[in-house]
């Protein structure tokens, strides 16, 4: 049988997870530090809302732009218009929506790496090419702006931020985000700015829209979903918001891929936004301490080098492994023998194959038994 192929690979973070839990079914005990899912319930007040939206018979079809209510909350938060604001089946589908709504086949999208897997994905199935700019730990993966001038061709139509970053944790430098905006003005450039992590950021760190910078509201597409921030990750509720011309052509691309998100998960999102932030900010608390537990419990291993995240809930460390393994080698020995999940670092860029991704949105006795077990692998 043909199949097409559109340069898609199997997602590593998947590959790594279903052996994990193929292990278990055969009666491992598995320390889960690979999945970006936060180990918290839901908020309470949305499963709530989801109930009674459900016995109510919020069953059906939605306007494909969102429910009217959750639009209006959306907006309210960023500080947009409702018109502006797209409900999407989880944040991943307003990417490659915005992705879908930009790109024509050969054009090219710039992707800062070390990057979400999907990034390239999404790219590929538009017809174009993602163009790589590596954002070295040496520099606390920030962007090297005259790098990603150097990148920028005819073709170039994209440049897609995701600050704070999954893996590494970086919140881009106010300084560095202004030239890439400045980047995108001169060029006619469109930047999609993955913020789900924008609720997740420690110690100084402060979180700045690319869309904030001059000239920019008109040509970003913001990316946010009750995913991460409400611990919703299975209600699959994201956003995008755009300028009208550009939220109007992401919500045609969105009516093909889903038509709408589902009507009673819109109704507990209402719930969760309404709520304010204190489930939030409960979370964040906790992701602090295990933050603070993983930076100790890794910190004084010789070969190991980790850079403190500022956001998100993911360390990216570099290690020298035992016998010159590589970041694949590594997890893979880390899972088999230790009974520890991980993901490689080249899942997120070839140049990141030393590293590897730790999630640590999991409950203090997890991750405080992984760093027990990678400890003793690692010496």
């Amino acid at each position: 049988m043909r199949v097409a192929n559109r340069g898609l690979r199997p997602s590593g973070i998947r590959l790594i997870h279903d052996r994990a839990l193929e292990l278990e079914r055969i009666g491992r005990r598995i320390v889960h530090l690979e999945i970006g899912r936060p180990y918290f319930d839901s908020p309470g007040v949305a499963k709530d809302a989801a109930v009674a939206a459900l016995r109510a018979g919020q069953v059906h079809y939605t306007p494909s732009r969102g429910l009217p209510e959750l639009r209006e909350r959306i907006a309210s938060r960023h500080g947009r218009r409702v018109e502006e604001v797209v409900v999407t089946a989880g944040g991943s589908e307003a990417v490659v929506a915005a992705v879908l709504a930009v790109l024509q086949p050969g054009e090219q999208a710039i992707v800062l790496t070390p990057a979400w897997p999907h990034y390239q994905g999404h790219v590929r199935l538009a017809g174009g090419t993602p163009v790589f700019v590596p954002c070295r730990c040496e520099d606390g993966f920030q962007p090297d702006p005259d790098q990603v001038a150097a990148a920028i061709t005819s073709r170039t139509r994209m440049l897609i931020v995701s600050s704070p970053s999954n893996p590494s944790g970086a919140v881009i430098e106010p300084a560095r985000l202004a030239a890439l905006a400045r980047l995108c003005v001169e060029h006619d450039l469109i930047a999609l700015s993955d913020e789900i992590y924008a609720g997740f950021l420690y110690g100084a760190a402060r979180h700045r829209s690319i869309a904030a910078e001059p000239h920019m509201t008109e040509r970003t597409v913001i990316v946010d979903s009750c995913s991460k921030t409400w611990s919703m990750t299975g209600w699959r509720v994201g956003w995008a918001l755009a300028a009208r011309p550009l939220a109007d052509a992401l919500n045609v691309v969105h009516q093909h891929l889903g038509v709408c998100a589902p009507a009673f998960a819109q109704a507990g999102a209402i719930a969760a936004l309404d709520a304010g932030a204190g489930h939030a900010c409960a979370m964040l608390a906790a992701c602090a301490e295990r933050r603070d537990a993983l930076l100790a419990g890794l910190g004084d291993l010789d070969g190991v080098r980790l850079r403190p995240p500022q956001g998100a809930f993911y360390a990216f460390p570099r290690i020298e492994a035992p016998g010159g393994a590589d970041g694949c080698e590594l997890a893979a020995r880390l899972l088999e023998e230790a009974g520890v999940a991980t993901v490689p670092g080249a899942v997120f860029g070839e140049p990141f194959a030393a590293h590897i991704r730790l999630s640590y949105a999991v409950s203090g006795a997890e991750l405080a038994g992984g760093l027990e077990r990678m400890r003793a692998l690692l010496g």
